[in-house]
């Protein structure tokens, strides 16, 4: 079994820099939400893909991807106490560790994993939002929430509580499988039905990703958006060679520009880690985003 990744990032069309960061490495995928502090939600985003890099996929477990979060939840609240500007940040984290036809989600905040098998779209995670735990109590159905002026209002996030505790789950993959991780600027632009119908093309998963993303700022790309598609595919199917690309050194993760002008995450980005730029920009409070959804703090 192998595993093929394609991955897309964009600031969207209200923001001016991309506070989301993403991790791709053969078997460790993750996406992350940043937010707070004057310069805090892009360094919150990345420290949690470093700290997460240090696993070794081949090697890692529920345990091991549970410990790493919890140090990535550590190393942000150490950082923005060290540093008052930075005072406040915090992110989202969604990430999922696969080998041996096992894949585990580890997952902190709204930034969601879907599974699409035999074209049933599935959501892993459950959001920490508060129009999430709405829902899962029975107040609001999904429709509501999906139109919720407080959709974007978060209840849980890394660096922001101290001795946060994430969400796990383990499930079996197969060939055919394919898995979404995203930040809330698709999933809070692009309807569920949406995100099956483009997860069900028959593309190839640079393709998915690119299309994911463009749908997301055609409906208004009111934040940072990015995802990472994988394909689980038999060793010989074609399309493996890509993933074989990704060597045991190769880390990707971005967004490569923080500034004024989107990163494209399709381009110039794969690299060994030490490589990776970080351009830093500004957020704001912690556990709101603030778009023109958001009307109440947490």
């Amino acid at each position: 079994m192998g595993l093929v990744a394609g991955f897309a990032t964009h600031r969207g069309l209200v923001r001016q820099t991309n506070e989301d960061s993403f991790l791709v490495r053969r078997g460790l995928y993750a996406v992350c939400d940043g937010m707070g502090g004057a310069r805090g939600g892009e360094v919150a985003s990345q420290i949690a893909c470093e700290r997460l890099r240090a696993l070794v996929p081949d090697s890692a477990g529920k345990e091991e991807l549970r410990d790493a979060i919890v140090e990535a939840d550590l190393a942000i609240a150490t950082r923005s106490a060290e540093e008052p500007y930075l005072l406040g940040m915090g992110t989202t984290l969604t990430s999922v560790l696969v080998r041996e036809g096992t894949m585990v989600v580890g997952h902190v905040g709204d930034s969601r994993a879907y599974l699409l098998r035999e074209g049933t779209l599935r959501q892993l995670t459950d959001d920490h939002s508060w129009v999430g735990e709405m829902v899962r109590r029975g107040e609001l159905t999904p429709a509501e929430a999906a139109a919720h002026p407080h959709r974007s209002v978060i209840t849980k996030a890394l660096g922001t509580e101290g001795d946060v505790e994430p969400d796990l789950l383990e499930i079996p993959v197969e060939p055919g499988d394919r898995v979404l991780l995203c930040s809330d600027g698709l999933s809070g632009m692009v309807l569920d039905e949406q995100i099956r119908d483009l997860l069900g093309r028959p593309d190839d998963v640079q393709a998915i990703a690119d299309a994911l993303v463009e749908t997301a700022l055609a409906h208004g790309g009111e934040d940072n958006v990015t995802v990472v598609v994988l394909d689980v595919v038999t060793d010989d199917e074609p399309g493996e060679a890509a993933a074989e690309d990704l060597d045991e050194d190769t880390v990707i993760l971005g967004p490569a520009d923080r500034g004024e002008e989107p990163a494209s995450a399709t381009t110039d980005l794969m690299r060994p880690a030490g490589g990776v730029r970080a351009r830093l920009g500004r957020r704001a409070s912690p556990l709101v985003r603030r778009t023109s959804r958001v009307a109440a703090d947490a």
